[in-house]
């Protein structure tokens, strides 16, 4: 969600001029954008998960 909020942030922010610091703004909603597809995608459930995977030690047993 933290994503979403920067993006609707940034939106609200370009339609009525508000004076923000954009060029920050669209850095941080990207990088978050990046993680949350780096670190929160499992390939398995083909799925976004709440927590991330890692490899070795979420495995069942």
């Amino acid at each position: 969600m933290c994503w979403v909020t920067v993006d609707c942030a940034l939106r609200l922010a370009e339609k009525r001029s508000l004076p923000v610091p954009l060029a920050s703004w669209f850095k941080t909603r990207d990088e978050i954008h990046a993680d949350i597809h780096e670190q929160f995608w499992n390939d398995e459930l083909q799925s976004f998960v709440q927590t991330p995977i890692r490899p070795h030690s979420m495995r069942l047993r």
